[in-house]
């Protein structure tokens, strides 16, 4: 019997990590796919951007060109920001972090990280988070 437990926890904690670990790579491989969707719509901002200057274009038009542009900004900056927390959630998987809260050092949990890959608080901690009064 004491060999059945000896053995026999070794299995499981080994299955819980090999699980852990498959878990851990899809996330990669979810991360960097959407940091290539970023990228792609940053190239494509850029392209489009660099058309519209080089073609003539009458004052009503530039206008329109000009309101669009600031919106095309605003979400340019927008993936900006997710693209830095995309880089961060790589980088604590490269250093075997990934899923860990960065508030109480608990574990996320896989369901929070497949609906918030980015996530870097456990639930707990977010709602603590969410409950304390704003500062203005």
């Amino acid at each position: 019997m004491f060999l059945l437990a000896l053995f026999g926890g070794g299995a499981n904690k080994v299955k819980k990590e090999g699980m852990k670990k498959m878990f851990v790579d899809q996330m990669r491989l979810r991360l960097l796919e959407d940091k290539m969707r970023i990228l792609s719509k940053i190239e494509e901002f850029k392209k489009l951007h660099l058309q519209h200057h080089e073609s003539g274009q009458d004052e009503a038009e530039m206008t329109s060109h000009d309101v669009n542009t600031n919106l095309a900004i605003e979400l340019q900056e927008r993936n900006r920001l997710a693209l830095m927390r995309i880089e961060r959630a790589l980088e604590k998987i490269e250093k075997n972090i990934y899923g860990v809260c960065e508030s109480c050092g608990a574990d996320i949990g896989s369901k929070r990280l497949m609906a918030q890959p980015l996530a870097r608080l456990c639930i707990n901690c977010m709602k603590d988070l969410e409950e304390r009064p704003q500062l203005h």
